[in-house]
């Protein structure tokens, strides 16, 4: 499955370190321009959830791979996506965050 999508997102606000700073349970391991993480959780009704992933950013481009493995009950299911991004351009007047 693909999924393609379209955002504006500021310089100033783009920090993938940024987005797990305050997840609960994720430790952040980095060196340069690549960041790993691993977030670990437990849901509601026993169901627990882990995701292991890698993101690695440039000024133009970006690309990342997430493993996520999801227990609830005798069941496991386990997930694999991969990440590109890639610069447009400047962001259109008034489109913000």
């Amino acid at each position: 499955m693909t999924d393609r999508r379209t955002e504006c997102i500021q310089d100033r606000e783009f920090n993938p370190r940024s987005l797990l700073r305050e997840a609960k349970g994720c430790e952040v391991v980095s060196g340069g321009i690549r960041l790993s993480f691993a977030l670990a959780c437990t849901l509601e009704e026993g169901v627990t959830t882990r995701v292991d992933g890698v993101f690695q950013n440039t000024s133009t481009s970006g690309k990342g791979r997430l493993r996520t493995q999801i227990r609830m009950g005798g069941m496991e299911m386990k997930l694999d996506t991969e990440v590109a991004t890639r610069r447009l351009g400047p962001c259109p007047a008034g489109g913000g965050g």
